[in-house]
């Protein structure tokens, strides 16, 4: 029972990373870092967590976490040039050449970085920018051309030097202060010029283009169109104006607070909206974006995440593509995706691949998908379209069978196959159907994401047939289930999902 047991839980990871369903609301990660993560980073395939204990990794799409470098050190920010992974820290400003597998310290004494609680790192081609948090006298921002082995201080104008945050916008440079608003050059810092937010604690900076957002610890969030010059308050719809964290993803701004959790902006700050769905956790510290997902650490040392694309667009795929197209046994079926996909999309591009090449290839000529059969069988279709605009991404898979019959219509099936449910997502009633090659007993159930059975829908003996089940959810919560056919040693496991 305990081999089965296992045996379960290992097919279920594998169906749940495999699939290519969107998660329809935040999910708590398996494992975390701990406690007091402040930021993250992001650097090829590997998403990095900054905490106070140190620097951890994640391969795996921040399902799990190890250490990786700069142990019991407390880490503020992070930041990379493609090339160097940055830290900053109490200590001054660590920097990697071979992603987080080991660090260098820069000696601060020695090599420029006078004073050494950095607070926020920016970079811009081949310039990395330093905020320290030193008060009137020291701290200030600092400036590395060499990948960080050597720092100037570039302070001059700054009367604020308490640097919370920084930002790049063409040649301009940002600083947000502690005390006093927020400061502008244009000359690598040669001089710094006040650029407005008078009397503002700026805990965070972003931009979209030209438009530059500031967040700030009493005053919500404030847009500026004009490099500084003019700030218009933008918080419609934001009920917490407390702004821990802040970050942009196409022409979407977001934010995270302590208590409201995290509110969305599709149009540059003119109104807001939570996005919380699944959220038990609502204090946030820091935000990210990574591959298709948002994350975020909260002050409960969990991180969660999320897919973009609910959040962001929307993209979701109307009826034009069909689950199953049958009966395909010569010339080409071609499909016109130009109205296939639905949201707030920018320009689409796609791409397709067949499970089987030897029973049908595919081919995408600008929005067309084309479908040509080879032999006999049956193969899977995954078509992807990239929304670049908006940094989104949905795969849709569905499938084929070349061939004379339509095999779930066939009145004597001839093999065990298990269909996904129609519709999906659903709500609160989908239809599983599935066939019976032979005789047997016939089990169909339903499972949570932790192998919980949540219900039993079949248990008897069925004849060789077809059979469509009704599955009436009303009783359980929106998330992410399982259901499972079994027929003697025949087992075949699909995904739903429920959102009420």
């Amino acid at each position: 029972m305990k081999t089965k047991s296992i045996f379960f839980v290992i097919i279920l990871l594998i169906a749940f990373n495999n699939t290519s369903f969107s998660q329809s609301q935040w999910v708590k990660t398996s494992s975390s870092p701990g406690s007091n993560i402040n930021c993250f980073e992001k650097s090829g395939p590997t998403l990095f967590a900054g905490t106070q204990t140190g620097i951890y990794k994640s391969t795996d799409n921040g399902n799990s976490w190890i250490i990786s470098g700069l142990v019991n050190v407390p880490i503020s920010t992070m930041a990379n040039n493609g090339s160097y992974l940055f830290a900053g820290t109490n200590d001054g400003v660590y920097f990697s050449s071979n992603f987080g597998t080991t660090w260098t310290v820069v000696n601060y004494h020695n090599n420029g970085l006078t004073y050494p609680n950095i607070n926020t790192l920016a970079v811009s081609g081949s310039y990395v920018y330093a905020g320290a948090n030193g008060g009137t006298n020291l701290g200030g921002v600092y400036l590395s051309t060499n990948n960080g082995s050597s720092w100037i201080a570039i302070t001059t104008g700054l009367s604020d030097k308490n640097i919370q945050s920084l930002a790049v916008i063409n040649s301009y440079v940002f600083a947000g202060t502690l005390n006093n608003g927020v400061y502008v050059t244009t000359n690598n810092g040669n001089l710094w010029n006040f650029a407005g937010l008078a009397n503002g604690t700026i805990s965070s900076l972003a931009t979209i283009g030209t438009n530059l957002f500031a967040g700030t610890t009493t005053n919500g969030v404030s847009l500026s169109t004009n490099y500084g010059t003019i700030w218009t308050n933008v918080n419609n719809g934001l009920t917490i104006w407390t702004i821990n964290a802040m970050i942009t993803s196409g022409n979407n701004i977001f934010v995270g607070t302590p208590g409201g959790g995290v509110f969305l902006s599709t149009n540059y700050g003119s109104n807001w909206a939570t996005v919380n769905a699944g959220l038990t956790e609502v204090n946030i510290r820091c935000i990210t974006t990574f591959n298709t997902n948002m994350f975020i650490a909260t002050s409960s040392g969990n991180i969660w995440k999320r897919p973009l694309s609910e959040m962001i667009s929307g993209l979701s795929i109307k009826n034009v593509i069909p689950k199953q197209w049958l009966n395909m046994s010569t010339g080409i079926r071609s499909l016109n995706l130009i109205n296939t996909f639905q949201g707030n999309v920018g320009q689409l591009s796609y791409s397709a691949l067949s499970s089987n090449t030897t029973v049908a290839t595919v081919s995408v000529i600008g929005s067309t998908l084309n479908i040509t059969p080879v032999g006999l069988g049956d193969c899977i279709i995954t078509l992807t379209a990239v929304d670049a605009a908006n940094n989104n991404l949905l795969d849709y898979s569905f499938d084929v069978n070349v061939g004379i019959t339509d095999i779930k219509n066939d009145p004597i099936p001839t093999r065990f196959r298990l269909y996904q449910n129609y519709p999906n997502p659903f709500n609160p009633t989908t239809s599983i159907s599935y066939q019976i090659p032979k005789y047997g007993r016939v089990s169909l159930k339903i499972f949570d994401l932790l192998g919980t059975e949540i219900i039993e829908l079949v248990n008897k003996n069925q004849s060789i047939g077809n059979y469509t089940v009704e599955f009436n959810a009303s009783k359980i919560s929106s998330g992410i289930y399982f259901y499972r056919l079994q027929s003697g040693s025949l087992i075949s496991f699909k995904k739903m999902i429920l959102i009420k």
